[in-house]
């Protein structure tokens, strides 16, 4: 028999309903407002596009950079991290946060967005920069992940033999 329209109708949902929950992660950027007299830099990912309420749990990946230190990932779970009262974000940017952001003893940063003060710091190095915003980026987008890449390779692929009826057949049954 040949397959049904329902069988392309679950795919494409399935290819839709995976694609929205990769779509869902928010990068923010650090945007020095006053020359970044130390070149420091920072990338934070958080796991929606807003929240009033949020918790560690919700930070997908950190990049901090500066050039005396170079670039630092936060291993996120492992490095000892911690939140210093709320964090809470909207889909333009981070509207309060006090993160600490620890590699043992080799780094030491803190980020913070609070009513009067939002920074960045390598306390390590004693580098800092207070005038900014967390920003959301203009396309926060994420890049497709191999699942999904090979996901939608095989949903190809299927629908092509299928359509070629060169591919197992599907029954109706």
């Amino acid at each position: 028999m040949k397959p049904t329209k329902s069988l392309f109708a679950t795919l494409a949902i399935t290819m839709a309903l995976y694609a929205q929950l990769q779509a869902q992660n928010t990068t923010y950027v650090w945007q020095s407002t006053d020359g970044d007299p130390h070149g420091l830099a920072g990338t934070i990912v958080l796991d929606s596009p807003s929240s009033a309420g949020g918790t560690m749990s919700d930070v997908v990946s950190v990049t901090l950079s500066d050039p005396v230190a170079g670039t630092y990932h936060v291993a996120i779970g492992i490095d000892p991290s911690y939140l210093l009262g709320g964090f809470t974000w909207t889909p333009t940017m981070i509207t309060r946060m006090n993160a600490v952001w620890q590699n043992g003893s080799s780094q030491n940063w803190e980020t913070w967005a609070l009513p009067n003060d939002t920074g960045i710091q390598n306390g390590t190095y004693g580098l800092i920069d207070e005038g900014g915003a967390w920003l959301a980026e203009p396309t926060s987008v994420p890049e497709p992940s191999v699942s999904l890449l090979l996901f939608s390779t095989l949903a190809v692929w299927i629908f092509s033999c299928l359509r070629l009826g060169k591919g197992a057949k599907v029954s109706d049954t």
